[in-house]
Formats: structure tokens, sequence, C-alpha cells
């Protein structure tokens, strides 16, 4: 066959002209049906996690169709009924498409599945506003289930945290370290954010609304309520109780000193020897007036990140700040941590706890080993009047003692209650001079070896 004088089908030219034709306008035709369909569908994307796990909260709890697809995520949760820590699987709402019904059958919502724990919702133009219908509700929703779970956890600790809070010295960036209340992210000094969490590290809202739980039950996740005393165990040491004192009046003060015009902040410092119950007091009194506590580790700290870690710790309020050890930080002005050191200026430590800014809410807490070497400027106990040499910063400076004999006694009594009199006796005078810390390790490691003896004799 002689192809150059080949003449196609008039067919084939038709067909192959409309091919070409569809082919180069594609791009604007689907653009065109995308346009008309927007004046049709409404849609928005849900790409922030804890509004994805919002959203998907509020699609539970209204009838609806979910699709075949299925995600199961593995972790591990502590079970309170056990007391153990346990794996389980829970399966990922966010991970299936939906239809969701949210009133009259014809005013409905499609929800699928984006990229990571995003979600897109799509509606009806005309029939469903997604922010009235939808984002609002979710949000209202959402609160109400918080409540709930406030309301489930009556007479537990609700705002109770510690959190570790170091500077870019020892870590290269700023960190923020929570160990009871999970965090959403990590900020840096940039300010950027990190991804999002994984579910060991959600809230139990969070884990009980936007996932179903295949092998355990979400009520055995939190701790039940109960009378619980967060001194027990704890004996009142030289001025552990006036530090009880100030630290209750101060939170329970906030409309008067509003009313004064007075800012409502408050900074004590605590001076004992390693052992003393510094620690132990400070603890207690978060427990007791469920306050979070925000560790400074000023070691690692430079001017700027104090600052900003101040600042930000600050909007937490009402929140314990406390200072540990500041006698190994600072000798009177001088920072003697070096290179292993952030840079902390003694300035810009006394500017930032008792500077310009009030800092309402903040109520703060330092320790000290060696009173010698904290210089006055950042408050010491002024000998002749009694008092704190620089209110503003440390308004008080509370002296922890070795503790007495009616004091070993008291807490013998709490430990050793198996034991006689003349045994208990003996144990007080031997643990005269220990610190707080010496004497309950005594007592407490005592009272162990008797419960196994008797425990060995009985089996």
């Amino acid at each position: 066959m002689d192809f150059t004088t080949f003449k196609p089908p008039t067919e084939l030219l038709w067909l192959g002209t409309i091919g070409t034709a569809l082919a180069v306008g594609w791009r604007h035709v689907t653009s065109i049906v995308r346009n008309v369909t927007g004046f049709v569908i409404g849609s928005t994307k849900v790409d922030q996690n804890e509004l994805a796990l919002i959203a998907t909260a509020f699609i539970q709890s209204k009838k609806s169709y979910r699709g075949a697809s299925r995600g199961y995520i593995h972790t591990h949760r502590f079970l309170f009924h056990i007391k153990r820590t346990k794996s389980i699987v829970v399966e990922d709402l966010r991970a299936c498409d939906s239809i969701v019904v949210l009133g009259p059958f014809w005013k409905f919502v499609w929800v699928t599945k984006g990229g990571g724990n995003s979600i897109t919702i799509y509606g009806l133009r005309g029939l469903v506003n997604l922010e009235e219908d939808f984002i609002k509700p979710a949000v209202q929703y959402w609160n109400q289930l918080e409540d709930n779970e406030e309301d489930r956890r009556t007479g537990c600790r609700k705002r109770y945290s510690v959190t570790h809070v170091r500077g870019p010295g020892r870590l290269g960036k700023y960190n923020i370290d929570t160990d009871d209340v999970p965090t959403n992210r990590t900020t840096s000094s940039e300010g950027s954010s990190s991804s999002a969490p994984s579910v060991s590290d959600l809230t139990m809202v969070q884990l009980r609304s936007a996932f179903r739980h295949v092998t355990a039950n979400p009520d055995h996740m939190v701790p039940v309520a109960e009378n619980w005393n967060p001194y027990e165990g704890l004996v009142d040491v030289g001025g552990s109780h006036t530090f009880r004192q100030y630290c209750k009046q101060w939170y329970h003060s906030e409309e008067w000193h509003k009313a004064n015009n007075i800012p409502w902040r408050h900074g004590i410092l605590l001076v004992g020897e390693p052992g003393s119950g510094k620690t132990s007091y400070i603890r207690a009194v978060a427990q007791a007036l469920d306050l979070p506590v925000a560790l400074m580790d000023l070691t690692s700290m430079d001017n700027s990140s104090l600052t900003c870690l101040w600042r930000r710790t600050a909007m937490t309020a009402p929140v314990m700040i406390v200072f540990e050890d500041l006698d190994n930080v600072f000798h009177g002005r001088e920072n003697v941590m070096g290179e292993l050191g952030g840079g902390l200026s003694f300035d810009c430590l006394l500017n930032t706890i008792g500077g310009i800014e009030e800092s309402n809410g903040v109520l703060m807490v330092g320790t000290v080993n060696d009173m010698s070497k904290i210089d006055p400027a950042l408050g010491v106990l002024d000998p002749d009047r009694g008092c704190s040499t620089r209110p503003g910063r440390f308004d008080h400076v509370i002296h922890f003692e070795k503790p007495t004999d009616t004091e070993r006694k008291e807490l013998a009594n709490y430990f050793l209650s198996e034991f006689t009199e003349e045994e208990i006796s003996k144990l007080v005078i031997d643990t005269d001079g220990y610190s707080m810390a010496q004497v309950k390790s005594t007592f407490v490691d005592v009272a162990r070896q008797r419960y196994f003896e008797t425990k060995l004799e009985t089996t």
C-alpha cells in the first residue's frame, strides 16, 4: 500500500478533531465544572488536629452513615481499675467517610478524610450553612463534653500538673515537657509547631469522643474520685505550716487584690538543707490548691528565653512557678554555670520576676540550700524587721528546720502504727539530727522490714 496517497476516513478525522479539542480544553472544562459546583456545594477543610477531633466528636453525636473503610490504632494507657499500663486498640473515627444528618433529612453533610488527620466537610448551599450548622455547634458540643469530663472527675485534681520549662543552654531550643497533662505540640523559639500528637498524648475528652474503644473501657482510664489529702504523710516542720498558710491566703484573695488594684502575685523563698521537705511541701500545696506547676530550669536559660518562657507560663495563671536551688545558679549576682549554662544574667532574673509586668495569678516559689549565696536584691530575711529585704520579688523568706522530737514522733506514729511505744521512742531518739527526708526514709525502711517479717511468718 502506498501510504503517501492514503486518505483516512472522514469519521476518523472528526474523532481526532473532537479528541484533540477535549484534551486541550479539559483543564478549562474542569475549572468551569469546579466553579459551577462551588455555587451548589460548599466545602471546608479542617486540618488543625484538635479541630478535626472536635468535628469528629460532633459527628458521633449525630445520625450518620459511615463508609466501609476503617482505621485502627494501638497505644498504651494506664487503667486505674487494675493499676496497670496496658495495650489498647481504638478505632480512629477520623479515618472513614461519613454522611451526617444535622437535623431534618435534607440537612446533611458529607465528611471525607484528607491527608494526615485532616477532614473535609461538604454541604449543599442554601440547605446547609457549614459555619452555623456544623462548626459552631461542634465547638459548643465539645465544651459540654469537657464540662462533663470535669464533673466525672469531681474530687480529683483537674489543673495540677508538673511542667519542666527549659531554655536553649542544654537543649538547643525552648522545650516544655509536661508530666501529667499532655500537650498538643511543642513550640520552638521561632514559634513553629511540630506535628500532631500521637494517641498516647491525647486527653481523655479527645480519646473518649473521637475514637471508638475496641479493647478497653474509657471509664477505666480516669482516676476514681476519692477523698484525698495531699498533706497526708507530711509533718509540719519549721516554717512549713506558714508556707501553707501564705499560699492558701494568696490563692483565695484574688478578688481582694483586684478590688484594691494590687497585683495578684506572690513570691516565697524556702530555705533549708537538702532533704528538709521543701520540694515535698511545694508539691503538696500545688495539689491542695489544684495549681499547675512550672519548674523553671534557670541553668539552661539565657535572657531572652527566660523572658519569653515566663510570659508564656504566666498565661496559664493561676500557676505556681518554681525556681529550685537558686544558690546552684547564682552566687551573689554571678551566674556560676559558665559554659554549661545558658548565660542568664542576674539583672534579667530580677526584672523578669519583679519588673514592670504585673504577672497576675503567679505564685512564685524558690528554694535555696545556702542562704549566704543569695543576693539581698532577690529577697532575703531582714533580721531586724523579720520580713523580706525585697518584697515584690520574694515577699517572704521561710526556713525549713530539722524536725524536732515532737515532729519525729508524729511522723513515727503515722508510719509505725504496728510498733510498740518503746520501739517508736527508740527510733525517735536514734533519728535525732536527721533531715526530714532521712527520718521518713528510716521509718519507711523499718516499717517495710516489719511487714515482710510478718508476712513470712504467716506463709
